[in-house]
């Protein structure tokens, strides 16, 4: 349901193959160099130094979804019936220990589905010391590193928001991400720490220059900018399970207004996380406050329950969300959406999974949409 800052953290969304922001540098090559040169650091490292010899890895993993729902349309439009989705994946670790227990890690991982253009979609060096853990490079903020997956599912994680990519959206609303800050930063480059627990505390915080892709120098006028997360979080066990709570806020400065240079605005969200686990089953839920420098805020909160019984998983969860369209319409825009999922391990990392969903949609002017539909999928991981 979680991750810590010194593993890696679940997987950046791929498969709607949405293009690179800044071409320069959304290729594998522009972003392999500073990658290769650290992996080049680590591999001239003195024997002396390393209580651990040099390690380095490969993975990756493959995903195949195929869709079909009945939504209901707004004409002149004719939405097919089925459709399909897939993610390919492949990444490269290199990772030692020094004497002092130091422990340094640089990660890279390759998004190699055919058309998407931005090749290397997470990189970063993550070092881990007594003190607590330092990263830096594009990575995951701490808010979403901490929580993780805000609500149990059987088969798709919080990164896997296919329901979202597969239902035709009528509202503004944001479902995917909609629970933790990674909505605003995705996968911007930006510097992350993580304190060591206390009594089951801990703190996490995330500086980004700004939420683009690109690197380099950030024009005020154009782009958010110096964003800042800050996220605490408290794990604890009781006889037969565990429980957590979680609790984030977050601000980045939005360009500057063309209208009036001086005035600047700012976008605000706090959210709050918790869940418990006993036995076979996991239940959480997450709530997130969004105010966004238009002045539309948003409001989402998810519920969710999973059972775990040998090599199968089952869960539901729903999932509410609203905002003010425009300012003085009759209605606020409103999602519900609602998830059946199982899962079965076929093999070790090989699984198959069936989910059903419905979701209702409100826009502005009160008319609604609903659509229903079955998602089946397999996953390899290797």
């Amino acid at each position: 349901m979680r991750s810590d800052i010194a593993l890696e953290s679940f997987p950046a969304r791929t498969w709607f193959r949405r293009p690179a922001r800044d071409g320069s540098c959304a290729t594998m090559g522009c972003w392999m160099r500073p990658f290769f040169v650290l992996v080049g650091l680590l591999l001239l490292a003195r024997p002396s130094v390393a209580a651990d010899p040099l390690t380095v890895g490969l993975g990756g993993r493959l995903r195949e979804y195929f869709f079909v729902a009945d939504q209901q349309t707004a004409p002149p439009e004719k939405l097919n019936a089925a459709g399909q989705f897939n993610e390919a994946l492949i990444a490269a670790e290199a990772k030692t220990t020094t004497a002092d227990g130091t422990t340094i890690r640089a990660y890279g991982r390759y998004d190699i589905a055919n058309g998407n253009k931005q090749n290397l979609n997470l990189a970063y060096v993550d070092v881990g010391t007594d003190f607590g853990n330092f990263r830096a490079g594009t990575n995951f903020d701490a808010n979403t590193m901490v929580i993780g997956d805000p609500i149990p599912e059987a088969f798709f994680t919080a990164d896997e928001e296919l329901i979202a990519d597969a239902v035709e959206p009528r509202t503004g609303l944001t479902m995917r991400d909609a629970l933790t800050f990674k909505r605003f930063v995705e996968n911007a480059a930006g510097l992350s720490y993580q304190s060591p627990a206390f009594y089951g505390l801990r703190l996490g915080v995330t500086y980004h220059p700004t939420t683009d892709a690109a690197t380099g120098p950030v024009d005020l006028r154009t782009k958010a900018h110096n964003a800042v997360d800050v996220t605490a979080d408290y794990d604890g066990d009781f006889t037969g399970g565990t429980y957590r709570f979680a609790g984030g806020y977050f601000t980045v400065a939005a360009p500057d207004a063309p209208i009036v240079p001086n005035v600047k605005s700012t976008t605000r969200a706090w959210n709050l996380s918790a869940g418990l686990t006993y036995g076979g089953w996991e239940l959480a839920g997450a709530y997130m406050d969004t105010s966004p420098a238009s002045g539309l805020n948003e409001k989402a909160w998810a519920m969710g329950a999973l059972y775990a019984i040998d090599r199968w998983r089952f869960s539901t969860d729903f999932r509410h969300a609203t905002r003010l369209s425009v300012f003085g319409a009759l209605h606020h825009e409103m999602v519900n959406r609602v998830q059946l999922q199982s899962a079965y391990k076929l093999a070790p990392g090989v699984s198959l999974g069936m989910i059903g969903f419905y979701a209702d949609q409100r826009d502005g002017t009160g008319i609604s949409y609903d659509s229903k539909g079955l998602v089946g999928g397999i996953k390899l991981d290797f």
